[in-house]
């Protein structure tokens, strides 16, 4: 993370707060504020009661900071992502020797572990305590070794107990289960202050074979360095700030949150999920630990997913159904609720057929709201979306409900909590006849402003050159 932030300090993207600041609330508040505006990333180093410790939050809050860390122009990071997917046999992780891995310059173990000496901060006001919202939790499938890494709240109980957060069908949940079944604990590790390819695919959605660590690497051109843990049986990132070591306990369940989620709502107590029992904390020297601010989007956390969820559900929902363009999930829809695609049309019933093959992918199944439309749509722009709609959907042909699918927990609409919701299919895609659409000779027409010779010499020219006048200097100041 230290280079990224020196990157972002040369491109005047990182405000540096000397000021005392509170972990509990008061950096919440400031983070909340610089996203309302889009503003920089911040980095706290004068944190009350932390002499030592550095702070920094909305790292990767915009969609710039993101294309500075991907190294693509904004509108090309998904597909850049989907591409760079297919390369990751190419930078599975390689494990080094602990003395030239900068997590482990301070190594803290058993009684000395006291988590209330990380500046974790209390994000929110009815937050049930201070909580890690950019740990990347990482853990490995007992049967396969198939490793996990996922970015997940963590909520501190004790100076040695975290509470995790589990959402059913998710890959530490599948471990956890698997272990459980022969009544034993789950090694597990949080990575924080990671390199930010690292971070980005803590919000991946791949398959449960698929090595993050070996995608991080993909995305950045360089193989992910790991170190081996000290007291547990897993590797973690090398160059990271600070590891949380240590096991998830089988039969034992804790009360864990309300927390203040990425819905913009608060999400009640847990009663159901396992505590972590820490075992070891290892850090850096002059450590910088690293928080995002959740609540309601757009934030930090929205445009992660929409970036890692988008590329990850468009690699693999294409290997099903040709033609499958483009998607992206919407910032504001809130995690996995809201997603559009853009299909290049080759046969009648595509736009289903590009419907199951999204919702067939690991992360696609949570889809709540999912919109098909052609190719001429920029699936970014919901102008161009809701015009889609509403012109090329008729509502009782073109718009399916499901019930009784997958969705998350934390979505605040379902009631009562069992995992179950439903969703929406919208094809607004331009019908062909044999799927309803009125013959070519009969239907209307998109206008053609081609036809006019001033619009064509307008383009040719450019319309400050046409006027005289620059119009977009000329709005800026209004």
């Amino acid at each position: 993370m230290r280079s990224f932030l020196d990157a972002l300090r040369a491109n005047n993207e990182l405000l540096e707060i000397d000021k005392e600041v509170d972990p509990r609330l008061e950096i919440g508040d400031i983070t909340r504020k610089v996203n309302d505006f889009d503003g920089p990333a911040l980095l706290f180093t004068n944190v009350k009661g932390h002499p030592g410790w550095k702070l920094a939050s909305n790292v990767l809050g915009t969609l710039n900071r993101l294309s500075l860390a991907m190294e693509a122009p904004v509108n090309r990071m998904i597909p850049e992502y989907a591409e760079r997917l297919a390369r990751i046999d190419a930078y599975k992780p390689v494990v080094v020797l602990r003395d030239s891995a900068p997590c482990k310059e301070v190594v803290i173990r058993g009684p000395d572990v006291d988590l209330a000496k990380i500046p974790i901060p209390t994000w929110h006001a009815e937050d049930g305590g201070p909580f890690i919202t950019v740990g990347i939790q990482i853990s490995k499938d007992p049967d396969t070794g198939a490793r996990n890494a996922s970015m997940v709240r963590q909520m501190v109980l004790g100076r040695n107990k975290l509470g995790i957060l589990f959402l059913p069908g998710k890959h530490t949940h599948i471990h956890y289960l698997k272990k459980q079944e022969d009544n034993q604990p789950l090694d597990i590790a949080v990575a924080i202050g990671v390199d930010p390819s690292i971070e980005i695919v803590g919000t991946h959605s791949g398959p449960i074979e698929e090595d993050e660590f070996a995608v991080a690497g993909a995305l950045r051109g360089k193989v992910v360095e790991m170190v081996k843990c000290e007291t547990v049986d897993l590797d973690v990132p090398a160059s990271a700030e600070l590891i949380i070591e240590g096991r998830l306990l089988p039969n034992e369940r804790i009360v864990e949150g309300p927390f203040g989620e990425y819905t913009g709502w608060l999400a009640p107590q847990t009663k159901d999920n396992p505590p972590m029992q820490v075992t070891c904390i290892t850090h850096r020297k002059n450590p910088i630990f690293q928080g995002l601010y959740e609540g309601k989007p757009p934030n930090e956390d929205s445009y992660l997913g929409a970036l890692a969820f988008s590329a990850s559900i468009l690699a693999k929902a294409r290997e099903n159904c040709p033609g499958l363009v483009a998607y992206a999930k919407n910032p504001y829809g809130t995690g996995y609720m809201w997603g559009t695609a853009a299909i290049k049309k080759m046969y009648p019933g595509h736009a289903k057929h590009a419907m199951h093959a999204i919702l067939g992918t690991h992360g696609g199944k949570y889809q709540k709201v999912l919109i098909i439309v052609d190719d001429t749509i920029d699936v970014h722009d919901m102008r161009e979306v809701v015009w889609a709609i509403s012109t090329r959907c008729r509502p009782e042909r073109d718009v399916m409900i499901e019930r009784d699918t997958p969705i998350s927990v934390l979505d605040p609409a379902m009631w009562p909590k069992t995992g179950l919701g439903g969703r929406i299919l919208i094809d607004a895609t331009e019908k062909w006849e044999q799927e309803g659409n009125a013959p070519e000779n009969l239907r209307q027409k998109l206008i053609n402003h081609e036809l006019s010779p001033y619009w064509r010499e307008i383009n040719a020219k450019g319309l400050a050159s046409y006027l005289g006048i620059d119009v977009a200097s000329w709005m800026k100041k209004q």
